[in-house]
């Protein structure tokens, strides 16, 4: 079934919107992983 651009675009918009929450998911668990293991301490 072929799309008009309006719906590509739509559906595009939401897989945008996904990996958005992906990406802010990851970073907050970088963040905690960081913190948990005090990998954040600069080591001499």
């Amino acid at each position: 079934m072929k799309m008009t651009p309006k719906e590509k675009l739509k559906e595009i918009d939401k897989k945008l919107d996904e990996a958005h929450a992906l990406v802010i998911s990851l970073q907050n668990m970088r963040r905690e992983h960081i913190n948990r293991h005090d990998l954040n301490k600069v080591k001499s």
